[in-house]
């Protein structure tokens, strides 16, 4: 993926109200200073995503553009993003990234827009979005998107990765030959 083809596929008017994380909420780390999973200790950007059983997987918020940074709730360095997204699908790791679907952040576009910003990946899951324990308190009275409108997103993904499924739904798995 180039850097000028950011898959951006346009503005959507949700994009005006979605709710801000209070500063105090966000990280007070540099931008471009990619750090582990788990811990704050800065890191080698291939190293951005966390270990599981036997893959590597990202949590992908949204389309790599203004976006991105407003739904993670912190600037991020899109470059070092896109550095380390084309390295972990060019790697030959087993790997996946998912997206936890929150309305208020997530619309047809949005979805369409994390997908092709991991064009190629081998899995790509969507994970509905459950407003308890949230960081922004606006969001406890956000209605998740229905087990429908979840596999529509998915159907909407699908064509940009090998492997894409809402989590937790094994009806909607929609894999494409390699």
């Amino acid at each position: 993926m180039s850097p000028e083809k950011d898959g951006s596929t346009g503005s959507s008017s949700a994009a005006a109200s979605r709710p801000s994380i209070p500063p105090s909420q966000t990280s007070s780390r540099p931008s471009s200073t990619p750090v582990s999973p788990s811990s704050s200790t800065p890191t080698d950007p291939a190293r951005t995503c966390s270990r599981t059983s036997s893959a590597n997987a990202w949590s992908s918020t949204s389309p790599l553009d203004e976006r991105y940074s407003r739904t993670a709730g912190a600037e991020v360095n899109l470059n070092d993003i896109r550095a380390s997204i084309e390295i972990l699908i060019g790697s030959g790791v087993s790997h996946e990234f998912r997206t936890t679907v929150c309305p208020p952040f997530h619309t047809d576009d949005d979805i369409l827009g994390a997908a092709l910003a991991i064009r190629g990946a081998s899995h790509y899951y969507l994970q509905n979005f459950r407003p308890i324990n949230t960081l922004d308190p606006s969001l406890a009275e956000v209605k998740p998107y229905t087990g429908e409108e979840m596999r529509r997103l998915a159907a909407l993904a699908a064509p940009f990765v090998r492997h894409c499924a809402v989590r937790g739904d094994p009806g909607s798995a929609i894999t494409r030959k390699a």
